[in-house]
């Protein structure tokens, strides 16, 4: 839910018109969803393919990860990540061509690698994800990696020292402290020597002039929501992502 919206709800309405408020946001929101994808879909086969770019996933599930059906935010976004990835590693003199085995992980519908697999054809792409409509479609529509599903915790079925570079674009912005910490040490099992992690984290525009806020319940169930201090140095468990700094 919003969360002025759920503010909203919580402050002003009288509690039996709350709970029939909420009992009617989700079922309403997921008939938008539907209803926008949908059009989306209907818009893009009677405009054709764009010329030019990579293969495109189903409205669906671009919005699983854009919050968004739009295609070109899609691409627009898959492209300037997979970019300034590039310039990330080369800054550090590990360009991504001297990687031989990589890992998306947290992949979804392939909005980053979408764009690797094509620019380098001599690497060994791996995908990774819980979504498993993802999954299938990458399966099917991205040639040049390979994909596996994973559970929401470790283990991954990766062997130990498998890849030489592992990122994650939009994933440890979406976990809780406890489950950033497992997958962290999951990632480093999987890495070789000398192998590199790249991980985007929000920045700190996302709560720049903030002393406080509340934790979604969305990730965490009601009775553990609480404030979190960001003076402390504590990561917010659910909030805005901004996008790679340019």
């Amino acid at each position: 839910m919003n969360p002025a919206l759920e503010r909203f709800v919580k402050e002003r309405l009288p509690g039996p018109v709350r709970r029939v408020a909420r009992s009617l946001y989700y079922p309403l929101y997921r008939i938008f969803v539907w209803a926008w994808c949908s059009c989306a879909g209907v818009g893009e086969r009677l405009l054709g393919d764009t010329p030019g770019t990579p293969p495109l996933p189903p409205p669906r599930l671009r919005f699983r990860v854009a919050g968004s059906p739009s295609r070109d935010l899609f691409l627009e976004v898959g492209k300037r990540s997979s970019e300034e990835m590039e310039a990330s590693l080369d800054q550090v003199g590990r360009p991504l061509a001297s990687f031989g085995s990589i890992l998306d992980f947290g992949c979804g519908c392939g909005r980053t690698l979408i764009w690797l697999v094509g620019r380098y054809p001599a690497n060994v792409f791996h995908g990774a994800d819980v979504d498993a409509a993802s999954m299938q479609w990458c399966k099917q529509n991205v040639p040049g990696a390979e994909f596996s599903q994973n559970r929401p915790l470790p283990p991954l079925h990766y062997s130990d020292e498998m890849f030489d570079l592992v990122y994650a674009v939009s994933v440890f912005t979406h976990l809780s402290e406890e489950f950033q910490q497992r997958w962290l040490g999951e990632l480093r099992r999987i890495l070789k020597p000398r192998g590199v992690l790249l991980a985007t984290v929000y920045s700190e525009r996302v709560w720049e002039g903030l002393d406080t806020v509340t934790v979604s319940c969305s990730i965490q169930p009601p009775t553990s929501c609480h404030p979190i201090d960001f003076r402390a140095g504590q990561l917010p468990a659910a909030a805005s992502e901004e996008p790679l700094p340019s």
